[in-house]
């Protein structure tokens, strides 16, 4: 997976918001889909950050109401 220099910075921006287990979560997921790039968990870390998912267990519980519904 590539990052640039903007991409680190707002990963570490996330990071810092909302853990490192949280941003390590969005790398996997992106990668499980084929992710090459650090756009796609940044793009789950901003929406995760825009439904007030800020911790992991908030991302959890998320999570598995989406695999219910």
């Amino acid at each position: 997976m590539t990052i640039n220099r903007p991409q680190r910075q707002k990963l570490a921006q996330f990071v810092a918001k909302m853990g490192f287990d949280v941003a390590v979560l969005a790398v996997d997921r992106a990668m499980v889909h084929g992710a090459n790039s650090a756009a796609y968990p940044l793009a789950i870390l901003e929406e995760w950050d825009r439904l007030g998912l800020h911790d992991l267990d908030a991302v959890d519980a998320h999570l598995e109401g989406e695999a219910i519904a």
